[in-house]
């Protein structure tokens, strides 16, 4: 009777240890190391057209009356949808000066209605908001998956304003001059975006847009992505356009990694020393988020941020943050 209690009990903690190998094993492979993924890094200056809705991006007319703020994202009219800012003036050319009119919007993902006036500015009717129903930049492509072609890039949110987007286009893009970064002067590439579709637009967070690419060069070079841990102080490089679509690297030097356990952005303070990328652009300039970090033949992440007043120091996110996304 005891021996088969003992066998019984043996049995019992040899499952559980084969349970917990199991159940190991799956979390590895489902949410694999940083450093057992490897992507095709990118550099590329990219073309973004994201679709937002129509958002608003500011007052002009502080006496009109309506509780609309920056963000706020408009859904409907008097009940007529809004999906351009082509819809919110057929219906507002249509009303008189001190009509009102309903406005029904999203404000941090809640549903809210509001009165507003319609005055007149210009000879043109308006509800006093400034909005657009879209954004259009350049930016630089960080990574590719090779199996799935997901990609990430910027590094950042490609709006301040509003962080939604419903899809939206990623172009062909050509940098044709440059505007030197000075102190408290931000630089930035100068570019013409090709109308010709490149990939699609699905996501975008604090952490970069993400999405799918149509059109990309498989034979390009494949480089394992560096765990945040073991991210160093040190020298690094960065990827980035200046020229057509010609891809150049560029050293700068880490002065600061913070340890992040959890996703968090700016997570690499580096500085640039480079003295070519210096006397051509005057450090980090705009159109250059999401340009790759490389440390040891590892991506470790992508420039996010630049100091204004010292356009030499920059931030970066972690390359593995960002493949979350992904």
């Amino acid at each position: 009777m005891i021996n088969k209690k003992i066998n019984f009990f043996k049995i019992f903690y040899l499952i559980v240890i084969l349970f917990v190998i199991l159940i190991g094993f799956i979390s590895t492979n489902l949410h694999p190391k940083a450093d057992s993924i490897y992507v095709y890094v990118g550099g590329d200056a990219i073309g973004l057209d994201l679709h937002t809705g129509v958002y608003v991006t500011g007052k002009f007319d502080v006496t009109n009356k309506n509780d609309l703020t920056k963000g706020d994202i408009l859904k409907k009219i008097d009940g007529i949808k809004i999906n351009s800012v082509e819809d919110l003036k057929k219906v507002i050319v249509h009303k008189q000066t001190g009509d009102n009119a309903n406005i029904e919007f999203i404000r941090n993902g809640i549903e809210m209605i509001t009165p507003v006036t319609v005055c007149n500015k210009n000879g043109k009717n308006t509800i006093g908001v400034y909005v657009k129903d879209n954004v259009l930049g350049v930016g630089t492509l960080t990574y590719v998956l090779p199996t799935t072609l997901n990609f990430g890039s910027l590094g950042h949110s490609a709006c301040s304003d509003v962080v939604n987007v419903n899809g939206g286009e990623i172009l062909k893009c050509y940098i044709n001059g440059v505007v030197k970064g000075i102190k408290g002067v931000p630089g930035e590439k100068k570019a013409i975006i090709d109308k010709r579709i490149i990939g699609k637009a699905i996501m975008n967070n604090d952490f970069g847009v993400f999405g799918t690419l149509e059109d990309f060069d498989i034979t390009r070079e494949k480089m394992a992505v560096c765990p945040v841990s073991e991210v160093k102080k040190g020298k690094a490089k960065i990827r980035t356009v200046l020229e057509g679509n010609k891809i150049e690297e560029f050293e700068i030097e880490i002065i600061e990694a913070i340890k992040q356990d959890n996703m968090k952005t700016k997570g690499i303070k580096y500085i640039v020393t480079d003295e070519n990328l210096i006397n051509r652009t005057g450090g980090i300039i705009q159109g250059m988020s999401g340009s790759p970090i490389i440390q040891n033949d590892r991506l470790i992440g992508a420039v996010s941020h630049v100091i204004i007043n010292d356009p030499l120091t920059g931030y970066g996110v972690y390359a593995e943050w960002m493949i979350e996304f992904s």
